[in-house]
């Protein structure tokens, strides 16, 4: 690619960004006279967002022309994804986390506007506070990727996105109103014991909070609907508690604003061995918080040879290294034994074969052994 292609791509990735901050701001704009529009133009903000980190990357991911030119590209004559095939590539080809929550709260809207666009809306009840509840949570997370997972490739427009953050918080005041209504039932419910905090997406202390286990709670916001799964974590830095959103994958201590890595949140919480919440699985974690592990033939979860836990494969990929969420050793060496074919993590005889894993098998040798005996 020639100096001049490059000036021109990158001047691509500007005009991207600067197209979807517009669109954003037009939807905020016309929220209370145009409601179908703002919806549209959020969806734009969105999608474009997307497509930028793709280009970030590089240019061809974009494209969904079957012959890909790089100048039909660079001109603006290229057919490019939606947002359904762009968080897919975002995930299954850059690898990037995109949350759970993220990736719903995108499609959701995105369908909503879809229905908008191409159909007679039969549910006239769905108003503004409707809309507003809907993008305050995929801009919560649109948001969060941009300024956390996202931050380097974006690193040039954070004060901009901080603005456009600021601007967005605007729109609360259209959900104050729903806040009023419900604001009776909250007292009553308050009075039977129940405990509300403030709502992660949009900021009323209106989430209801159910307990789970000693440190993990769920809340749904009688506000926004917005439902949420969270951990109560201790600040290795000022001891503070703060409230971890599963799913999320990122958080910061409230008092001194420390961010909490992947690895403290599962030392945190539980061993295996003595979990009290059920659904708060290794496959769950993992999809909330793990990375994509480096490529790999074998395995992307292994064996402990460390605590020997045996119910089921317990070490993953997390903050770049290969961690037992069990007993939290990280391991260096992960492989599958060369005799009994299962994945193990932890120091192992170069010749599994012959001397096995010591953990299901003792090789060939073993083998050997228990048939002469």
């Amino acid at each position: 690619m020639t100096h001049d292609k490059r000036i021109n791509e990158h001047e691509i990735f500007q005009a991207l960004v600067e197209n979807a901050v517009d669109f954003l701001k037009n939807s905020i704009s016309e929220i209370e006279k145009k409601p179908k529009y703002s919806v549209i133009n959020f969806c734009s903000g969105v999608e474009i967002f997307l497509k930028s980190r793709l280009l970030k990357e590089h240019w061809s991911l974009i494209v969904t022309d079957k012959d890909v030119k790089l100048q039909s590209f660079l001109q603006g004559n290229s057919n490019t994804v939606g947002t359904k095939e762009a968080l897919n590539l975002l995930k299954n080809v850059i690898e990037t986390n995109i949350p759970r929550d993220a990736e719903k709260s995108f499609m959701d809207l995105i369908e909503y506007r879809n229905r908008l666009i191409h159909f007679f809306h039969k549910n006239d009840n769905l108003t503004t506070i409707d809309i507003v509840s809907k993008q305050c949570r995929a801009w919560y997370h649109l948001h969060n990727l941009l300024s956390n997972e996202w931050k380097n490739e974006f690193s040039s427009y954070q004060i901009q996105l901080q603005q456009l953050n600021e601007l967005m918080l605007t729109n609360e005041r259209f959900l104050k109103e729903k806040f009023e209504l419900v604001g009776k039932n909250i007292q009553d419910k308050k009075a039977q014991g129940i405990t509300f905090i403030k709502c992660e997406f949009c900021h009323f202390d209106a989430a209801q909070k159910h307990e789970i286990g000693n440190i993990r709670f769920k809340t749904d916001c009688l506000v926004c609907n917005s439902t949420a799964d969270f951990v109560q974590l201790d600040c290795a830095k000022c001891g503070y508690t703060t409230n971890f959103l599963l799913d999320d994958g990122f958080s910061v201590c409230e008092n001194c604003k420390e961010p909490f890595s992947a690895s403290e949140l599962l030392a945190t919480t539980f061993t295996l061995e003595n979990l009290d919440d059920a659904d708060l699985t290794i496959d769950y974690l993992v999809s909330a918080i793990g990375d994509t592990p480096p490529y790999s033939d074998d395995s992307d979860r292994y064996y402990c040879l460390s605590c020997q836990y045996l119910e089921e494969p317990s070490v993953v990929y997390i903050d770049e290294e290969w961690q037992c969420v069990n007993c939290q050793t990280s391991h260096q060496d992960v492989r599958m034994c060369e005799w009994c074919g299962e994945p193990i993590a932890g120091y192992l005889e170069e010749d599994t074969y012959t001397y096995g894993c010591n953990l299901f098998c003792d090789g060939s040798i073993g083998y050997q052994i228990s048939k002469d005996d």
